[in-house]
C-alpha cells in the first residue's frame, strides 16, 4: 500500500513535474487531495493529507500548469506518461507551428484559428487534376507522430513530439520497403491498387498495437483514462482482475452441468407477487412477467455461475486469491450448502436400488433451502471499505470475461448478463 509521495508519484527534475505512477499523467500540488480522493481510493483516508504535505515541499517543484514547458526539438519517450502513437501535427508552418493533436476534426480547427485556411473539401465539379492537387495539399498539411503531454486538462499544456524507438523505426522501414516493392510489381502488371500498401502498414500497426494490448493473457491496466472507455473505468475490472490470466478466472465461474428449465414460479405466483409490490405510479412496472424458457435458463444460469465462482474462490487450494473475502454468516451457509450437497449425493446414490425417493426429495429440499440461505447471505452484505470485498461484486467483474477475445466486456455485451442476475435477485429476496 503506498504511503508517501514517492510511492504514487514520480518526480521529472528537468520540469519540475510530479507524474501519477498509475494514471501517467502530471499532478499539481494544488490538485493532489482531488486526484488522490478520485484515483486512489485503495489509499486511506487518513494517510492522503501526509502524502499532499509531503508533495508540496518537493524542492521547486512546478506550481502552475503554465510552468511545464514542452521539451525541445524531438526528446525519447517519457516512461512515466502515457505514450500516444495517433499524434496528428500540422505542417503548414513547419518551422513555427508545433501544433499536435489526435484527431483530424481538431486539426481542422486549428488551420481556420491559426492559419485561416480549409481544406476544401467541398465546392462544385472540378477537374481531376485540381482534385489531386487538392487532395496532395491535404496530405500535405500534416504527419503522423507519437506524443505525449504533462496534463490531462489545461489549455496551457499541449502535446509534443517524441521520439519513435528505433525498434519500431527498423519494423516500419522493412514494411515501406517491401510494400514498396510490391506496389512496383503491380505497376509493372497494369495492376493499380490505390492506398493498398498504406492501409497493410496501418493494418500491421494495428495489429501489432492490439496484440500488446494484453500480456500474458491477463488484464493490463490502461496507462491513460482516456484511452479506455467509462465504462471499463467506472467498474475498475481491469485493477480488481490484474495479474491473472483471463481464460483461468473465466473457469472460476464456468457452470459444470447445465440443468433443464423448470417452471417453479407460474403467472398466478407472479402476480401475487406484484400485487403487493405495485406502487401507484404509472412509472412502476411488474417484477415479473412471463419469460420464455430459454430466457429463464439464460438468466438462472448466471446465478448457478455465481455458485461455482463461490464455491471454488472459498476452496484453500484455489490458485487464484482475489480481493473478496466472506463473512463468517457467508461461510456458515457454505459449509452447510456443501454438506447438504453431498448427502443428496449419498441419498441419490444409496437409495436409487431400494427405491425410496422421499429420502432423496428431503436431501433435495434441504440442500435448496441451505442454498437459498447462501443466495440471500451473498447480497446482504454491508460494504464499509473496498468494494470487491464483496463476492458478489467480484463474480461481475469476472462474469465480464469475454473468453473468445480475451478481454473484458464492454455495457452493450455486458448488460442482458446484469440483468439475469438483478431479475433472478428480486425473486429470491421476495
Amino acid at each position: 500500500m503506498a504511503s508517501t509521495a514517492v510511492d504514487v508519484f514520480e518526480y521529472l527534475p528537468e520540469h519540475r513535474l510530479a507524474v501519477c505512477r498509475t494514471c501517467h499523467f502530471a499532478v499539481l500540488p494544488s490538485q493532489a487531495t482531488t486526484h488522490l480522493a478520485h484515483h486512489h481510493r485503495d489509499i486511506p483516508a487518513r494517510l492522503r493529507p501526509a502524502i499532499v504535505r509531503e508533495l508540496a515541499g518537493w524542492p521547486d517543484i512546478c506550481q502552475q500548469p503554465s510552468s511545464g514547458v514542452a521539451p525541445a526539438g524531438v526528446p525519447e519517450p517519457f516512461s512515466s506518461l502515457a505514450l500516444f502513437t495517433d499524434g496528428l501535427q500540422c505542417q503548414l508552418e513547419p518551422q513555427a507551428c508545433r501544433y499536435i493533436c489526435r484527431s483530424l476534426g481538431t486539426l481542422r480547427g486549428h488551420w481556420r484559428r491559426a492559419h485561416q485556411w480549409a481544406p476544401g473539401t467541398h465546392g462544385g465539379c472540378r477537374s481531376s487534376q485540381r482534385q489531386a492537387a487538392a487532395a496532395q495539399r491535404r496530405a500535405d498539411a500534416y504527419r503522423s507522430v507519437w506524443c505525449q503531454r504533462f496534463f490531462v486538462a489545461h489549455g496551457g499544456t499541449p502535446y509534443f513530439e517524441v521520439a519513435r524507438p528505433a525498434q519500431h523505426l527498423r519494423t516500419l522501414d522493412k514494411s515501406l520497403a517491401e510494400g514498396e516493392q510490391e506496389r512496383q510489381q503491380q505497376q509493372e502488371q497494369g495492376q493499380e491498387q490505390d492506398d493498398s500498401f498504406l492501409q497493410d502498414v496501418l493494418a500491421d500497426l494495428a495489429g501489432r498495437e492490439a496484440t500488446s494490448s494484453v500480456v500474458h493473457g491477463g488484464v493490463q491496466r490502461p496507462r491513460h483514462q482516456q484511452e479506455v472507455s467509462p465504462w471499463l473505468e467506472l467498474t475498475r475490472w481491469a485493477g480488481y482482475l490484474s495479474g491473472h490470466p483471463l481464460p483461468e478466472l473465466a473457469a472460476l465461474a464456468a457452470v459444470p452441468d447445465p440443468s433443464v428449465c423448470n417452471d417453479e414460479i407460474n403467472v398466478f405466483d407472479q402476480s401475487r407477487i406484484n400485487s403487493f409490490l405495485q406502487q401507484s405510479r404509472a412509472s412502476d412496472r411488474p417484477l415479473m412477467i412471463k419469460l420464455q424458457k430459454s430466457t429463464w435458463r439464460r438468466y438462472t444460469s448466471v446465478w448457478k455461475a455465481l455458485l461455482c465462482f463461490v464455491c471454488r474462490t472459498a476452496d484453500a487450494d484455489c490458485p487464484i486469491a482475489l480481493e473478496h473475502r466472506f463473512t463468517s454468516y457467508q461461510a456458515a451457509c457454505l459449509d452447510s450448502t456443501l454438506a447438504n450437497a453431498r448427502a443428496l449425493q449419498h441419498a441419490a446414490v444409496t437409495d436409487v436400488d431400494v427405491a425410496c425417493p422421499a429420502a432423496v426429495e428431503q436431501a433435495r429440499d434441504r440442500l435448496d433451502a441451505t442454498c437459498l440461505d447462501l443466495c440471500i447471505a451473498l447480497l446482504d452484505q454491508d460494504l464499509r471499505g473496498r468494494l470487491y470485498e464483496s463476492a458478489t461484486v467480484g463474480f461481475l467483474a469476472v462474469l465480464g470475461i469475454d473468453v473468445a477475445r480475451n478481454n473484458l466486456r464492454e455495457a452493450y455485451c455486458f448488460s442482458p448478463r446484469l440483468s439475469g442476475f438483478i431479475k433472478i435477485s428480486q425473486l429470491l429476496t421476495i
